[in-house]
């Protein structure tokens, strides 16, 4: 069990689908099942720009069917901000609504931008300790 591996977008749907969940677990109850049959909630996360709601035990097809709907549902929701989105395939294969694709673009180029900056600076630094070595050796 890893808990919940994506943004704050989807927690509207990932709420329904706990208490989906818990109202399959009371009718498992009502007619006596074990609690070793009960669904249990292993995995909630993102994959491929989609809310992936991964469940053990007894699953009805009803309580199926919600997992499908939400998955497709997070496929037209921001997972950041929860407005509406779609799916972007740049950077990664996320869902975001416009603004906050923008934010994690800047995001991306401003890390990028700093990464290309510090290995110039690296690579500066050891040209003039090696042009330093061989004017060393001239001498």
């Amino acid at each position: 069990e890893r808990g919940i591996e994506c943004e704050d977008g989807w927690f509207e749907m990932i709420d329904q689908l706990c208490s989906a969940c818990e109202e399959e677990i009371e009718g498992l109850i009502a007619k006596g099942l074990d609690k070793s049959t009960w669904p249990r909630v292993s995995q909630i996360k993102e994959k491929f720009g989609s809310l992936r709601f991964r469940v053990t035990g007894e699953v009805s097809a009803g309580l199926r069917h919600k997992f499908s709907g939400a998955e497709q549902a997070s496929l037209r929701t921001c997972e950041s901000c929860g407005k509406p989105g779609r799916l972007r395939r740049k950077n990664g294969i996320r869902t975001h609504c416009d603004s906050c694709r923008a934010q994690l673009d800047a995001r991306v180029i401003a890390r990028t931008s700093t990464t290309v900056e510090s290995s110039f600076t690296a690579y500066l630094q050891q040209r003039q300790l090696v042009l330093t070595m061989l004017e060393s050796r001239e001498s």
